[in-house]
Formats: C-alpha cells, sequence, structure tokens
C-alpha cells in the first residue's frame, strides 16, 4: 500500500482504512469515527475520481490499525500504561459489580459480535433512548415496532387534530 509522504507526515487514503481492523466498512461511518476521535485529515485527488477524497493522518488512527497497515508503532509511554492501567481496572470493576447472568450476557456479545457491537450500541441514538424514562421510553420502544406508514398515519392525525384545536381556539376569541 502506498503511503503520501508531506511534510514528513503519513497519510492514508480512506479507501485503504475501510473495515480495517474494525474500523468501519461504509465511508460515512469512518468519517464519523474519524471526526468523533479527532482525526486529522485532507483532501486528496485521485485520478480518475470525482469529487473530494479524503486520507487521514496515519499517527491519528488507532494502534492496532497502524500495526495492520505496517507503520511501526512507538510502545506506549509509562503515562499512557498506567492511563490503560486504570481504564483496565475500572472496566473490572464494572462487570464485577454485575450479576452472573449480565456477566455472561456480555461476555457471550463480546465473543460472537465484538467490540465493534458495543460500539454502535453506545451511539448517541442508543444512548438517548437509554436516557429516556417512563412513558416516553415506553412510546420510543413502541414506536419502534411500528411500520413507516403507521407512523405517518400517526403524526397526521395529530397535526389534524392540533390544526382543528387552532381553528377552534381561533373562533372562540374572534
Amino acid at each position: 500500500m502506498e503511503f503520501d509522504m508531506i511534510h514528513e507526515k503519513e497519510w492514508v487514503a480512506t479507501k485503504h482504512l475501510l473495515g480495517v481492523g474494525g474500523l468501519p466498512s461504509t465511508l460515512a461511518g469512518l468519517h464519523k469515527r474519524a471526526k468523533s476521535e479527532g482525526w486529522q485529515k485532507r483532501s486528496i485527488t485521485v485520478p480518475g475520481v470525482r469529487g473530494r477524497t479524503f486520507a487521514y493522518r496515519l499517527q491519528d488512527l488507532p494502534s492496532h490499525v497502524q500495526s495492520i497497515l505496517g507503520a511501526e508503532v512507538e510502545p506506549p509511554t509509562k503515562a499512557s500504561q498506567e492511563e490503560q492501567n486504570m481504564l483496565t481496572n475500572e472496566l473490572v470493576n464494572i462487570i464485577e459489580a454485575l450479576t452472573r447472568e449480565e456477566q455472561a450476557k456480555i461476555i457471550h456479545t463480546l465473543k460472537r459480535k465484538g467490540v465493534e457491537r458495543l460500539i454502535d450500541f453506545c451511539n448517541e441514538e442508543n444512548q438517548e433512548l437509554i436516557s429516556l424514562t417512563g412513558v416516553r421510553r415506553f412510546a420510543a420502544l413502541s414506536l419502534k415496532n411500528w411500520t413507516e406508514k403507521q407512523i405517518r398515519e400517526s403524526f397526521e392525525e395529530s397535526e389534524t387534530e392540533a390544526n382543528h384545536f387552532n381553528v377552534n381556539e381561533k373562533q372562540a376569541s374572534a
């Protein structure tokens, strides 16, 4: 794989990153992850391709992806190793606080679906759903089981009722 060298920095085109080492397999997913993790990017021109294409700075990618791409990864510094140990201990404490059944479910999910599934679960939409309580959570989960047609009909009914209410309110004030 060829790497572009600019100002002594290595850059990797997005097409070479799709699906590598657990990275998203779509451009949109890759750009979203890059943005959330603060990867430096630059626009590149690829012969035969219209539009913009991007390359990401190799040093900004996760170390396991750098290794897969053949880059020499610097060993972790002592401070980052201590930070890693703290994170590991925190994760162990969280898992130990769970019931045996919950632990088994988590381990099973990680073995079968991998970390990518866990990361998907932690996406913004799921976190918003998790933060809902009571009736709002029930309503959101109920809507998930509805067809698109049912949802549209329900909203159309609500809009009709709201418009009817507004008309009656205007007539009453006249």
